[in-house]
């Protein structure tokens, strides 16, 4: 794992990527610690994802919130926490519409400001 994610670190730094590892491929606290400690972030798609990210010492601005199908709680608990970036297609927002009026609706309560 190590050298994989050594690798991983140095190809990276060649084009000033910025890694996040897929939390649902392992949420296992001591993988996270481990890719931690490469200094990547933390790619999660539910609320238990950003949860063991968080309790394993990512900071939220290295988390992103990606997926489709994010309910009205989901997106207020990631603004909530602080997360970095959540994603959500715009093609998808534009079929659904309910994901984009969730945000607006959670900012002013949590008085942040909209970067959407």
């Amino acid at each position: 794992l190590h050298k994989t994610l050594f690798a991983i670190k140095e190809a990276a730094s060649l084009y000033n990527f910025k890694i996040h590892y897929a939390v649902k491929a392992n949420a296992n606290n001591r993988i996270l610690d481990i890719v931690k400690s490469y200094k990547f972030g933390a790619d999660c798609v539910s609320c238990y994802e950003i949860e063991r990210a968080l309790n394993c010492g990512f900071n939220p601005k290295n988390i992103v919130f990606a997926g489709v199908g994010k309910t009205n709680k989901e997106i207020e608990y990631a603004i909530k926490k602080n997360i970095c970036s959540i994603m959500i297609l715009w093609y998808i927002l534009s079929l659904t519409r309910n994901n984009f009026p969730a945000i607006k609706s959670v900012l002013p309560a949590t008085q942040l400001t909209d970067s959407v």
